[in-house]
């Protein structure tokens, strides 16, 4: 039901005006100052609400195969826009931005229910968006994470049994990787709703989007997939804090990867497309963790 309704979704949207009314801005966000990258991720979201009020994960991937604007950009767009009815507000918060991954690692802080932070933690928040040293912001932000949301909830799985899962996840993804590139995935080409369902909840867990049920097709994943689904569906079940601390193991742009690489492997011809975009080259990354102070007012 839910695929009938995605497909329905991409069909029922003019994807040539829309394309061509986001394409400027994907340009802009590209050249743009670190605060107007921001503010233009709110212009594309709401684009994309005023195309389709519920814009479907089908019809973001189908904008991607047709255009150069990734699907990772449009759904940090949705994001940030949903975040912020107001764009004025968006604007005051960010006047002063150092660096755009800051406002990203800060994003959970900022929106919402702000992840239950107290105000004096808000605050401290906010002031790592206009500090110099980005990077010493970038660490804090990401131990905050750690501390907040990591913890929030105690019945998920153990961070050894996660690590485990997140290795097995990453040697898998590796595997699949080498034989897109030489051009093997022959059976993983077969199976292209177990692909849709993994890759949606890949990317699920890479942007910390809440994962209500997993699809059947997951579960059913044939084989040679299993190895791939099984640690997914076991960081989801076990909770939030899994969830986060699988993508804490995995890495988040790693985990997009993933879901760009399982989403391309549905055809011969979205897959010859993902390796135009990669240069038929698998990018496997290195995790390094590291240390910082507590933010400070």
């Amino acid at each position: 039901m839910k695929e009938q309704s995605d497909k329905a979704s991409a069909q029922s949207v003019n994807l040539g005006g829309l394309i061509e009314q986001l394409g400027p801005l994907n340009n802009h966000w590209r050249d743009g100052a670190q605060a107007d990258k921001v503010l233009t991720l709110w212009d594309m979201g709401e684009v994309l609400l005023a195309s389709a009020p519920n814009p479907s994960d089908a019809l973001l991937w189908e904008i991607q195969s047709r255009s150069y604007l990734t699907r990772n950009l449009l759904r940090y767009a949705l994001i940030v826009r949903r975040g912020w009815e107001d764009r004025s507000r968006l604007e005051e918060l960010t006047r002063g931005l150092r660096n755009f991954t800051v406002f990203r690692e800060a994003l959970p802080f900022l929106k919402g229910d702000r992840e239950g932070i107290d105000d004096d933690t808000y605050a401290q928040v906010v002031s790592h968006l206009s500090n110099p040293d980005t990077r010493a912001a970038i660490r804090c932000l990401k131990k905050l994470k750690a501390q907040k949301i990591g913890r929030q909830h105690t019945k998920g799985a153990g961070v050894t049994a996660i690590q485990d899962q997140a290795v097995r996840f990453e040697r898998t993804l590796a595997t699949l990787e080498n034989e897109a590139v030489q051009d093997q995935p022959a059976k993983a080409l077969t199976s292209a709703d177990a692909l849709i369902a993994l890759s949606q909840i890949t990317m699920a867990i890479a942007t910390g989007d809440e994962i209500k049920e997993l699809p059947a097709a997951i579960a059913n994943a044939p084989g040679h997939l299993s190895s791939l689904a099984e640690p997914l569906i076991i960081a989801a079940r076990g909770g939030r804090a899994s969830v986060a601390a699988f993508r804490k193991a995995v890495g988040a742009e790693r985990l997009m990867l993933a879901a760009d690489l399982l989403n391309s492997m549905r055809s011969e011809e979205t897959l010859a497309e993902w390796r135009r975009r990669r240069g038929a080259k698998p990018s496997l990354e290195a995790k390094v963790n590291s240390n910082c102070p507590a933010p400070v007012a």
